[in-house]
């Protein structure tokens, strides 16, 4: 149970998502709580796991002991709030989410259909296009037409952060990588401007914020330079398309291509926060007070915060390091605590 005045936030597979963890340590004391970050991943030489006030090595999330591990965390840590920040484990808590929610942990993720609907691409196209939003013409197990117009896209069916993604020029090129690639599926190469739009949607369902940003440049799957643009029609395909899906919560984020038609042809839904979100916080969408507020049974459902962030708001990204001693990447106990270190 919560003590009064104490807030504590666990993100889950945290790995490099250092920035995140630092907008949560600073919306918590914003908020004028003694706030605390523990980090649970399966590996110690993620970056957050010694940036954390305390950190937990925890079982992979597709291993069947994950869920309970992580739940005895909460008990012992007095955890509020779970943020999952990896695909994978998305599934993972949307089916455990009551369970947590029995303990007093808020879990920010959606239903699992909508968590089902976001992992598996071919799915995402199909409710896509039944539900009248734009997206890219797409194959997957079944023969091509005889005619492709290339180049193509071929990656996985299930992938994430643009594992296995490659471009093929001609059929040739295109076989070589369904040979090779797990359950592959093709997609014509989109043109145009290249948008993320962040978005949250409330526990009522309403889409509260989405800040659209220009990826002006992108290394291994992340933007790492861009800008936000309010763009009327990318926030209304965000509001349609978060309050469409099933019970879906929290922050999450579409990709599309802007073609030179006007049209936004969308090519992925993640439920989680993107790479890319401190730039939708930065300019003044705030999810993790949200999700905060949420957790402690403030819902925020404003209309007037849809728009209320900053155009042109740039982010340039950079490389940083953590430097820790041998002892530290050793396994004597189950946990490393460093107080103030978020």
């Amino acid at each position: 149970m919560r003590q009064q005045g104490k807030f504590t936030v666990l993100l889950s597979s945290a790995g490099r998502r250092v920035a995140l963890l630092r907008l949560f340590c600073q919306t918590l004391k914003h908020l004028g709580f003694e706030g605390r970050l523990v980090v649970a991943d399966s590996s110690r030489t993620a970056p957050t796991f010694h940036l954390a006030n305390s950190s937990f090595q925890v079982p992979p999330c597709l291993d069947p002991s994950f869920p309970q591990a992580v739940l005895d965390i909460c008990r012992r840590e007095g955890v509020d709030l779970i943020v999952p920040t990896i695909d994978t484990e998305l599934p993972v808590y949307a089916a455990h989410r009551d369970s947590f929610a029995s303990e007093g942990v808020l879990v920010a993720v959606s239903s699992q259909e909508t968590i089902d609907i976001c992992r598996d691409k071919v799915r995402t196209h199909s409710w896509l296009g039944e539900h009248g939003f734009p997206t890219v013409e797409q194959w997957c197990g079944v023969p091509l037409p005889s005619y492709v117009p290339f180049p193509v896209i071929v990656k996985p069916r299930h992938g994430s952060a643009s594992v296995g993604v490659c471009r093929a020029q001609d059929r040739e090129e295109m076989e070589f990588y369904l040979r090779r690639i797990k359950d592959p599926m093709v997609e014509i190469e989109l043109t145009g401007i290249e948008y993320t739009v962040n978005f949250y949607v409330s526990r009522k369902g309403r889409v509260v914020s989405a800040v659209p940003h220009q990826r002006m440049e992108v290394r291994a799957g992340e933007v790492s330079k861009g800008v936000t643009v309010k763009h009327g029609g990318l926030m209304e395909t965000a509001r349609r398309l978060g309050e469409a899906l099933p019970q879906a919560f929290g922050a999450m984020n579409f990709q599309c291509f802007l073609g030179v038609d006007g049209v936004a042809r969308i090519t992925e839904i993640n439920g989680r926060f993107g790479g890319g979100y401190p730039l939708a916080y930065h300019a003044g969408a705030d999810f993790p007070r949200w999700l905060i507020e949420a957790a402690l049974g403030r819902e925020v459902d404003r209309p007037e915060y849809f728009d209320q962030w900053d155009d042109g708001c740039t982010m340039l990204r950079y490389d940083d390091a953590v430097y820790v001693k041998k002892s530290e990447l050793e396994p004597p106990n189950d946990r490393v605590r460093q107080s103030g270190h978020v």
